[in-house]
């Protein structure tokens, strides 16, 4: 009896073969598992990524793993650091690049974040620093292109949101930072297109705004509460155009439109 597979048929198996044993090789291996306790931390593993969903720890100057059993630590859930703990000051590696819902929500003893240079990080999400009553200072990664609602809202130590000159700051939400009674003094980037309704309200009380960009941003409405600001200075050649878009602010005096 002939063999019933002929010569071409059996090279084309093999061939066949050896090309899936060679994708077996080359294709990276994933897991995906449901949470589990690593030291201080609960986590996530999918695909070829952690997600820290929970911590237990109890240390004051916190440093998030980069990496954990090999793999990239890329995301914080929702509410993973809600406090009290006893953070004072936090660094955030640039493996980082989703930080969920409030997940630092009521830190109170926290007064600096540190995020790595070359964050990837793109959105500070609702709530994310919100009730970190301490928190005093913080340096936006130019990678952030928003903050959302309430992201600092009620951080009511909060002095000052320093951006560099190439931030890619698009858009600030309602209510970003309602209650941030001590900060005096913001600077927009010249990217920031626009600012939600009350962002800037209740007893957050800047007296200096400083707009970078050429054509103003979209504003919501009562953006800015109290009457104590003095100061708005704009691009000397935008001065009449920042009039027009800010004249329903009604605490904002036109005579304090300035150019710089």
């Amino acid at each position: 009896m002939k063999n019933a597979f002929g010569k071409t048929s059996v090279v084309k198996m093999l061939v066949f073969a050896f090309v899936v044993a060679g994708l077996a090789l080359i294709v990276p291996y994933s897991v995906s598992e449901a949470a589990q306790r690593v030291g201080d931390y609960e986590i996530e593993i999918v695909g070829t990524e952690v997600t820290i969903t929970d911590y237990f720890g109890t240390t004051q100057y916190l440093t998030l793993p980069r990496s954990v059993f090999g793999w990239p630590v890329t995301k914080i859930k929702n509410n993973a650091f809600n406090g009290p703990n006893n953070i004072k000051e936090l660094y955030i590696p640039n493996t980082i690049k989703e930080i969920g819902n409030s997940a630092f929500v009521h830190c109170m003893e926290m007064t600096k974040v540190t995020f790595e240079p070359g964050s990837s990080l793109s959105v500070l999400n609702p709530g994310v620093f919100s009730h970190c009553y301490k928190l005093t200072s913080i340096s936006i990664p130019d990678s952030v292109r928003y903050i959302e609602g309430q992201a600092f809202a009620c951080s009511i130590g909060l002095q000052s949101v320093i951006f560099s000159s190439n931030s890619k700051l698009a858009g600030i939400g309602r209510y970003a930072f309602y209650d941030c009674e001590s900060l005096e003094r913001f600077a927009f980037p010249a990217s920031v297109t626009s600012i939600g309704d009350s962002a800037f309200n209740g007893s957050c009380e800047p007296s200096m705004l400083v707009f970078y960009g050429s054509n103003p941003p979209t504003f919501g409405t009562s953006v800015f509460g109290g009457n104590n600001i003095t100061d708005v200075l704009v691009p000397n050649l935008s001065v009449d155009r920042y009039k027009i878009a800010l004249m329903w602010q009604t605490n904002i005096n036109m005579n304090a439109i300035r150019g710089f």
